[in-house]
């Protein structure tokens, strides 16, 4: 029989260094994660820890039930990391701006031909580009298919 006693701080530290790990893991994640070094090499200190942790060194059979547990725990205590930049690059502000007068003042978002005129961009390309980069860190959703139908968060 396991003594609990022993095994619970183990654990207790197991899961905040969990938690730990998946700050600098959901922070690489974003599209543009801010000194992207520094978090690579934190993820791997925090990596070596666990992998190295006393706890895996018990003989107790439960190994992959724990492990499982110390995932979901984890997570749990980790804290949302919120996707939305602190900042967003020159164009992508001005094409927010068009979006959010757009939406006053008809109801709906401009079509991206649109959006590129009222940008003074030429290639429609490069507004969708804008566009998913803008829905991937979570500024803007699309109801639909056609930008048309985004609003912002």
């Amino acid at each position: 029989m396991v003594q609990l006693d022993s095994i619970v701080p183990l654990l207790q530290d197991l899961v905040r260094l969990q938690a730990d790990w998946y700050r600098p893991y959901d922070a690489l994640a974003c599209p543009y994660p801010a000194r992207p070094t520094v978090l690579r090499h934190r993820l791997q200190v925090l990596s070596a820890r666990l992998c190295w942790h006393p706890y895996w060194s018990r003989q107790d059979g439960v190994v992959p039930t724990v492990r499982e547990v110390l995932r979901r725990r984890g997570r749990a205590g980790a804290a949302v990391v919120n996707r939305r930049p602190e900042h967003l690059t020159v164009r992508e502000e001005e094409i927010l701006g068009v979006i959010r007068r757009s939406i006053q003042g008809r109801g709906e978002a401009l079509s991206v031909r649109e959006l590129a005129r009222e940008v003074g961009m030429r290639s429609t390309a490069s507004v969708a580009y804008h566009l998913a980069n803008l829905e991937q860190r979570g500024v803007l959703v699309r109801d639909g298919r056609s930008w048309q139908t985004c609003r912002l968060t």
